[in-house]
C-alpha cells in the first residue's frame, strides 16, 4: 500500500516535530516517566488521512450527534384522556344544588389530567448520511494530525497501572486535559473511566464530535485498523461488516539500516538517542544521565576522555545504564558513542561551546557542537525522562552576589525540572550559605547521602553547613519515587572519599586565592569555572584534578545504587538495603560491620517452643499479634495536650489477630479442634514477652514466623469510660510478611478454615485467598479499620470469601471503594448478583420484618452488594446488634426449608425458584451489666464466631455465641476476656 511513511521522536506533551503524528510505544506513554520515545515507522495510505478542512460537513456531523443524543424534557405529565378511571361525571350536571363538576380525570381536579403540560414524545434524532459521516470523520482526524494532537500507539497489551498512577503519569506527559483514548484495551477502560477529563472509546463508540472536542487524540494501531475499515465502509470504499475489521497494514514495517538513517535525517529531531539508552528505555532499565562540559572544558584532553569512559564503566558495573548528554552538529544528543566522545574530547578544531539551557537553541540553529553544562544537561535530561543525573558539583551564588546578581542557572533549572542531581555539594567556589538559602526558595529537595547531613563542599565532606536530611542510596531511592509528579528535583550530596578529605582542606586556600586572581583578573561569567578549575590545578600541582576524579567516580557509583533502587520500587521489588560510609568507593568487607555501623545482626533465633506440636490445625487465624500498652484516664479530663493526668497504664497482650486467636482458642478449650496463630515477631525483648505470655495462655506458638522486624507494639489512650481515644502503633513486621513464609505452614497443616486479619498487606491476601480457593479452604476476613478494609479487594479478580465481619464504617468503605467499583464492572460479579432474583418481593420484605434503624442506614442493601464476594457477611453494628446477610446456593435450600421469613426474629428468607437465595437476619446485642472495655470487643466476636463455625454450628447459634464472648469482653480489662472459657460449654450443647 503505497503513501507516506510516518516516524516520530518527540515529547508526548507537546506538538511533534515529524508531520503528520507521532507514533510511540504503549509502554513509554504509561511507564517511564518520558515523553520521549523510540522511533516507529507507520505507512498510512495516502488518502487516509489528509482531507482538507471542511467545516461545513463537520458541522453536520456534530449537529447530528448532539440532536441525536438528546432525549427531549425529561418531564412527561398525562393529559385527562391518559388518566386511568371511569369517565363519568362524578355528580348529575342538574338537581344536586351543587356547582357543575366533571369526570375526577379533569385538569380541576387533583390527580387529573394536566393540560398543556410537559411533553417528550418529541424526536430530536438528526441524519445524516453514512458517506458524510465517514469524511467527517477524516475531516476531524487530518486535523488533528495536522495540528499534532493525534498521537498514535501500538496495539500492546500491557500492564497499565491503576487509576491514581494513570492519572499522575498522564499530568507529566500533558495528557491530563480533555483527552481522548481510542483502544479497545479493557485494561485501558478500566484505569481510566473515572478520570473526569480523560475519555476512553472503542472504535465503534467513537463519533466524530467525540474527536473534535479533544484536545489530544490516543489511538492504537488496531483501533486505528478498526477506524479506518469503519470509514470505508460507511464510505461505500468497500464492503463488508464495520464488527469484521481486516489488517490495512498499519504495522511498524522492518527498515533497514540506511531507510532508517535516511528517515532520521530527513526527520530533523530535536533529541536523538543511541541504541543502548533507546533500548534501556523500552526496557524499563535504570539510567543515569552524566554531563560534558567536564569533558570539553573541565579537565585536559586524555584525561578527559579517560574519566568519561571510566565514569561510564562504573555506572555499567553496578547495573544502571550511563547517557553522557551532549550536543554535536546541533543536534543534543541522549547518550554517546565512544566515537562521539572521542570527537568532543580530542578534536581540537571542534572549538566546542558551553552550553546552557540558553544556549541550546543557538547551538542547535547554527549546528554547532559543545558540552552541555548542568543546567543544560537537567533541561535535556528531563526531556528524556531521565530521572538521575550524576555531576562533579553543582553551580550556585557566587561571593559577592549582592552585588553582581551572579547566581548559577543550574540553581533555577533544578527548581523546575524534576531531574535529581547527584554530587559532591556546590563548588568550593561559590557562597555555600546563599546556594543553600537559594536552593530552599526554589523548591529543591537537598539531602547528603551518608552517614551525617553535613554539607559537602566539593573538595571537602564538610562546608560547616547542614543538609535538613542524611540518608541512604535506599532512601534516595524512595525520596525519588515519592517526588514523581513534582516539578522541581532534589539535590543528593555525596561527600568525597574520606582518603581524599584531608588533602581538600590544602586544595581549598588555592581555590581562595585562585577567587581573587580571578577577580583582579575581571574574569566572570561562564568562563569563570573553567579559568578557575584550570588555576587551581595549577596551584595545586595537579593534586585538585586527582580529587576532583575522585569524587566524581565516587557520585557515579551512588548514583548507580540510587538509580538501581529506583527502578527496582517503580517495579514493586524491594531493592538491596546498601549503606556505605561516608566517601566509601567500595563495598564494605562482608566480615566486617561498617564504619559506625553495628554488626550484621544474624539471623534471630526461633521464638517457638523447642519442640513443636505436629498436630494439624483445623483452623488458622493469620494477622498481626503485638504487646498493648494501654492507658486510661481515671477522670474526665480537657483537651490540653501538654498536661499528664492520673490514670492506670497497663501492658497486655494485643493485635487484632492475636485477640482472635485467643477467643477461639479459649472457646474451642475442650474441642478437639485444634486453632492456631500465624503472626511474624521480632528477635528482641518484646518477641520473647509476647511468646511467653501466649504460651500461658495455652495456646500454640508453632506458628509464629521470625523476621528482622521489630515485634509489634500498640500504644492505646482510652477515656474514663474505656472508649479508645487515639492511639500510635508500629506494625511493620505484620505489614512486610510475605506469602512464601506463610505457605510453609499453611502446606503442613492444610486448615479448614483461615482467617485473616486487615493488617495484613494486599499482596498476601491475594495469595491467601488464591491458595484457599485452590485447596477448598474456607476464609474468614475482618477488615480491622475503615483504611485497611479494601486491602481484600486490591488483588486481581473478585476474592471468594466465605465469612467478613465488618462493622458499620468498614461495610460502607468496602461498598464506596474504587476497588469494589472495578469490581461491580465485571461480568461475573453482575451474573451472581442477577442470579438472587432480588426484586420488588424481596425489598417489601427487608421493609416488614428488619428493624427501621438498621434499614435507615441502608445496612441491608449496601451488604447484598457485597454477596458476589462474599458468602455470609455479619455487619456488627455495636450496641444495635448484628446484620447476618448470607448467599444460600440452590443445593443449600434444603437446610432451609423449615426456616421463614418471622418480623419477630427480624428475619428475612428468599429462596426464588429459579436462583440462589439470601437469608438476611438481625440479632439485638447482648447487654453487658457494665462497659470497661471496648476495643476487644469486636475481636472477641469473630474468634467465638470462627469456634462455632468451626464446630459445625448453624448460622442462630453461631452469631449469638459470639454475641455473648463480645459482651463478656465489654465488661472485662483485658482485650479478651477469661470468662470466654466459659462458652466452651455452651459449645458442646
Amino acid at each position: 500500500m503505497q503513501g507516506s511513511k510516518i516516524l516520530g521522536i518527540a515529547r508526548a506533551s507537546t506538538t511533534p516535530i515529524a508531520p503528520p503524528f507521532v507514533h510511540l510505544p504503549l509502554r513509554h506513554l504509561f511507564h517511564p516517566k518520558s515523553g520521549f520515545v523510540e522511533k516507529q515507522a507507520v505507512p498510512l495510505p495516502s488518502d487516509a488521512f489528509n482531507a482538507p478542512l471542511r467545516r461545513d460537513i463537520l458541522h453536520s456531523c456534530v449537529r447530528s450527534f448532539l440532536f441525536s443524543n438528546r432525549d427531549g424534557t425529561i418531564a412527561h405529565v398525562k393529559n385527562r384522556h391518559e388518566v386511568a378511571g371511569s369517565h363519568r361525571k362524578q355528580r348529575p350536571q342538574k338537581g344536586t344544588g351543587h356547582s357543575r363538576m366533571g369526570t375526577k380525570q379533569s385538569p380541576l381536579l387533583v390527580g387529573g389530567g394536566q393540560a398543556h403540560g410537559p411533553r417528550n414524545t418529541r424526536n430530536w434524532k438528526r441524519k445524516v448520511n453514512k458517506k458524510v459521516w465517514a469524511l467527517g470523520m477524516k475531516v476531524a482526524l487530518s486535523d488533528k494530525i495536522r495540528s499534532g494532537e493525534l498521537v498514535a500507539i501500538p496495539a500492546s497489551h500491557l500492564d497499565i497501572p491503576r487509576t491514581n498512577k494513570l492519572s499522575r503519569q498522564l499530568s507529566n506527559l500533558g495528557l491530563l486535559d480533555r483527552t481522548l483514548f481510542i483502544s479497545s484495551d479493557i485494561t485501558l477502560h478500566l484505569a481510566s473511566r473515572n478520570i473526569p477529563t480523560v475519555d476512553t472509546l472503542t472504535p465503534e463508540e467513537v463519533d466524530v464530535y467525540d474527536v473534535l472536542r479533544a484536545k489530544k487524540v490516543v489511538v492504537d494501531v488496531q483501533a486505528l485498523n478498526s477506524l479506518y475499515h469503519k470509514i470505508q465502509i460507511k464510505a461505500g470504499e468497500i464492503e463488508g461488516s464495520v464488527e469484521e475489521p481486516e489488517e490495512f497494514g498499519f504495522e511498524t514495517p522492518a527498515l533497514t539500516e540506511q531507510e532508517e538513517q535516511a528517515l532520521l535525517e530527513k526527520a530533523d529531531f530535536r533529541l536523538k538517542f543511541s541504541a543502548e539508552v533507546l533500548d534501556a528505555m523500552a526496557t524499563r532499565k535504570p539510567v543515569v544521565a552524566l554531563e560534558s562540559t567536564i569533558i570539553t572544558h573541565g579537565l585536559p584532553r586524555g584525561d578527559n576522555l579517560s574519566l568519561g569512559r571510566k565514569l561510564e564503566k562504573i555506572i555499567r558495573d553496578n547495573g544502571a545504564i550511563p547517557a553522557h548528554i551532549a550536543v554535536i552538529d546541533g543536534h543534543p544528543l541522549v547518550g554517546l558513542s565512544d566515537k562521539q566522545l572521542e570527537i568532543l574530547a580530542l578534536d581540537e578544531s571542534l572549538n566546542p561551546l558551553k552550553i546552557s539551557r540558553r544556549d541550546l537553541a543557538v547551538a542547535s540553529a547554527l549546528n554547532r557542537s559543545g558540552g552541555t553544562t548542568v543546567a543544560g544537561t537537567i533541561c535535556l535530561a528531563s526531556a528524556a525522562g531521565i530521572k538521575h543525573f550524576c555531576t562533579g558539583g553543582l553551580g550556585g551564588v557566587h561571593r559577592g552576589a549582592e552585588r553582581t546578581w551572579d547566581v548559577s542557572a543550574d540553581l533555577t533549572e533544578l527548581g523546575r525540572s524534576p531531574v535529581n542531581v547527584i554530587c559532591a555539594g556546590a563548588k568550593s567556589i561559590l557562597d555555600t550559605s546563599l546556594t543553600l538559602e537559594y536552593l530552599e526558595t526554589q523548591g529543591v529537595t537537598v539531602a547528603t547521602v551518608g552517614e551525617t547531613n553535613d554539607f559537602p563542599a566539593f573538595y571537602s565532606p564538610k562546608s560547616g553547613y547542614y543538609s535538613p536530611y542524611n540518608l541512604t542510596p535506599v532512601e534516595a531511592a524512595r525520596v525519588s519515587l515519592a517526588s514523581d509528579g513534582l516539578s522541581s528535583g532534589a539535590l543528593f550530596c555525596c561527600p568525597i572519599p574520606a582518603e581524599y578529605a584531608e588533602e581538600g582542606a590544602r586544595i581549598q586556600s588555592s581555590v581562595d586565592q585562585a577567587i581573587k586572581e580571578s577577580q583582579e583578573a575581571g574574569i566572570a561569567g561562564k568562563e569563570t569555572t573553567p579559568w578557575l578549575l584550570a588555576r587551581v590545578a595549577e596551584l595545586t600541582k595537579g593534586s585538585s584534578i586527582k580529587s576532583n576524579l575522585a569524587l566524581i567516580e565516587n557520585n557515579a557509583k551512588i548514583s548507580a545504587d540510587i538509580a538501581v533502587a529506583y527502578n527496582q520500587l517503580q517495579k514493586g521489588q524491594e531493592p538491596e538495603q546498601k549503606v556505605y560510609p561516608m566517601g566509601h568507593m567500595k563495598k564494605p568487607d562482608a566480615t566486617k560491620p561498617e564504619v559506625g555501623k553495628p554488626p550484621v545482626r544474624q539471623p534471630p533465633q526461633q521464638v517457638q517452643e523447642e519442640k513443636q506440636t505436629d498436630i494439624p490445625a483445623d483452623v488458622m487465624i493469620i494477622g498481626a499479634s503485638a504487646l498493648d500498652i494501654t492507658s486510661q484516664y481515671k477522670d474526665v479530663v480537657g483537651e490540653n495536650p501538654q498536661s499528664t493526668y492520673p490514670g492506670v497504664i497497663k501492658i497486655g497482650l494485643g493485635g487484632v489477630g492475636r485477640n482472635i486467636a485467643e477467643a477461639t482458642n479459649r472457646v474451642l478449650r475442650k474441642s478437639p479442634i485444634s486453632s492456631m496463630l500465624v503472626t511474624p515477631v521480632g528477635s528482641d525483648e518484646f518477641a520473647e514477652t509476647l511468646k511467653s505470655a501466649t504460651s500461658k495462655l495455652k495456646m500454640r506458638t508453632d506458628g509464629f514466623i521470625n523476621t528482622y522486624h521489630p515485634t509489634p507494639v500498640v500504644n492505646l489512650l482510652l477515656n474514663s469510660d474505656g472508649e479508645l481515644r487515639e492511639g500510635v502503633s508500629s506494625f511493620e513486621a505484620v505489614e512486610k510478611l510475605t506469602f512464601d513464609e506463610v505457605k510453609k505452614v499453611l502446606t503442613k497443616h492444610k486448615p479448614q478454615l483461615i482467617a485473616l486479619d486487615g493488617n495484613l498487606n494486599s499482596s498476601l491476601l491475594a495469595d491467601v485467598m488464591a491458595y484457599a480457593e485452590v485447596n477448598n479452604i474456607d476464609t474468614l476476613f475482618e477488615p480491622t479499620s475503615v483504611a485497611k478494609a479494601t486491602r481484600i479487594l486490591s488483588g486481581s479478580g473478585i476474592p471468594r470469601l466465605t465469612y467478613a465481619t465488618p462493622n458499620i464504617f468498614e461495610l460502607k468503605a468496602l461498598v464506596e471503594s474504587k476497588q469494589f467499583g472495578e469490581l461491580r464492572e465485571t461480568d461475573s460479579y453482575w451474573e451472581t448478583l442477577n442470579g438472587l432474583r432480588l426484586f420488588q418481593n424481596f425489598r417489601d420484605q427487608l421493609e416488614r420484618n428488619l428493624p427501621k434503624n438498621v434499614l435507615e442506614l441502608g445496612l441491608p442493601q449496601m451488604s447484598v452488594m457485597l454477596l458476589p464476594i462474599c458468602k455470609n457477611l455479619l455487619v456488627k453494628c455495636g450496641s444495635d446488634g448484628v446484620l447476618a446477610v448470607t448467599r444460600v446456593k440452590r443445593d443449600e435450600f434444603g437446610d432451609w426449608k423449615d426456616i421463614k421469613s418471622d418480623k419477630e426474629a427480624s428475619r428475612v428468607v428468599h429462596l426464588p425458584n429459579d436462583g440462589d437465595g439470601v437469608v438476611v437476619q438481625h440479632f439485638k446485642a447482648s447487654v453487658a451489666e457494665r462497659i470497661v472495655n471496648t476495643t476487644g470487643a469486636g475481636d472477641s466476636f469473630v474468634g467465638a464466631l470462627i469456634a462455632a463455625v468451626a464446630s459445625r454450628k448453624g448460622l442462630t447459634d453461631s452469631v449469638k455465641l459470639a454475641n455473648e464472648a463480645a459482651m463478656l469482653t465489654l465488661g472485662s480489662q483485658d482485650a479478651v476476656s477469661a470468662r470466654l472459657n466459659y462458652l466452651s460449654d455452651d459449645l458442646e450443647l
